[in-house]
């Protein structure tokens, strides 16, 4: 009972004088607007409240945002299932939610390519 009360104790120390927890198990994320690659599977489309394809989802659950006038051009070359490379910017909009925005999108199953604008 002691050891919890102690850990508890030095967690509570941590975060008032630190301004963080003691621990943390999660990988820390590049800052907003570094370029980064990702790779995986494109597990959905994401579209705009218009209907147009401007995003996809990741299995590993990044999501990829693009122009909607970018879209012919992606899904042309990405379907869902597909194995992809992204690279692009990081970003995080003002709710808090973070995405990649992307630059070059290689279909690793076709070898296809597109630059994103």
């Amino acid at each position: 009972m002691q050891s919890i009360w102690k850990a508890i104790v030095l967690l509570v120390m941590n975060v008032l004088i630190l301004g963080m927890p003691a621990l943390s198990f999660a990988a820390p994320r590049p800052p907003a607007g570094t370029p980064v690659t990702v790779s995986g599977k494109v597990s959905a489309f994401k579209t705009s409240p218009s209907g147009s394809v401007d995003g996809f989802v990741l299995s590993t659950g990044v999501e990829v945002r693009f122009p909607k006038h970018s879209s012919s051009q992606v899904t042309a070359i990405v379907s869902v299932g597909a194995n992809v490379q992204v690279s692009g910017k990081q970003r995080t909009r003002p709710r808090g939610d973070t995405h990649i925005k992307a630059a070059t999108i290689t279909n690793l199953n076709t070898g296809a390519s597109v630059n994103v604008p």
